[in-house]
């Protein structure tokens, strides 16, 4: 049973061919134009946590690239303008689901960073997931679920 820790592990936007990278490529690219400053590569995190003898992780990701009704959504929101996420092509989500799936895992640039945790620390890390203000996405607040 490993002890109590995290992996912060880095995944590029639009990893495995998605047509997010299209978009987001698209999107950072007028962002760089507006802010006049060369494009950069766009990249996610997804945490791996250890905890009580249980993988989870933690991670967010569009509505559409998982189907799996027990992936463990805790918050959703659109990505860029707040009308098309009525759509959900243009809806991400926040994810934290014991035993999860981290896609395109085989696709994360370097090894992830190790973060050492004591038990309640990652206990805490996990309830806090489901319970704290969303992050926004785009222009507008994820909603709870």
């Amino acid at each position: 049973m490993p002890e109590p820790s995290a992996a912060l592990w880095w995944l590029p936007v639009g990893a495995g061919g998605h047509v997010v990278i299209r978009t987001s490529r698209w999107w950072e690219a007028l962002a760089a134009r507006r802010e006049h400053r060369e494009p950069q590569p766009l990249f996610h995190a997804a945490l791996e946590v250890f905890s009580d003898g249980r993988r989870h992780v933690i991670e967010m990701g569009p509505s559409w690239g998982q189907v799996s009704p027990a992936r463990g959504v805790v918050a959703t929101g659109p990505v860029g303008w707040e009308a098309l996420g009525r759509w959900r092509l243009f809806r991400y989500e926040v994810r934290c689901w014991p035993d999860g799936v981290l896609l395109d895992h085989d696709l994360t640039v370097g090894a992830p960073q190790q973060i050492a945790l004591i038990p309640d620390g990652a206990r805490s890390l996990l309830a806090r997931v489901s319970t704290r203000a969303r992050p926004h996405l785009g222009t507008r607040r994820l909603r709870e679920r």
